[in-house]
């Protein structure tokens, strides 16, 4: 199933970083009471933080666009720099990795500030 971006950000608005908690953990729990069949399809891929998830955008027309983008992409579109720089220092999240628009996180920082 394919959530929406605005979707993932109200599911990681719910995640909070503190020493005595591990984002990921956190972000399986809301996935797996929220989004059984994302939980599930990401169980599979073993959790890997670069995993590509199936997501909406809703850019600028009333239609909705699939994409696949990892949860840096996530994170970032979210404006979540807590979770960006949790996966990056902690769970290694491949900053190189390309969603289906060939975008790098990188891109997305530069283009949403």
């Amino acid at each position: 199933m394919t959530s929406t971006l605005e979707k993932w950000e109200e599911m990681l608005r719910s995640v909070h970083f503190n020493n005595l908690s591990d984002i990921s953990e956190q972000i399986k729990e809301v996935l797996k009471a929220q989004h059984q069949s994302t939980y599930e399809e990401w169980e599979q891929k073993s959790f890997n933080e670069n995993h590509l998830f199936s997501a909406c955008v809703r850019a600028f027309t009333r239609f909705a666009k699939p994409i696949k983008c990892t949860l840096l992409h996530i994170a970032i579109f979210s404006d979540r720099l807590d979770i960006v720089k949790y996966l990056i220092a902690d769970k290694n999240a491949d900053v190189d990795a390309r969603g289906s628009d060939d975008d790098t996180a990188l891109h997305l920082a530069a283009m949403f500030g």
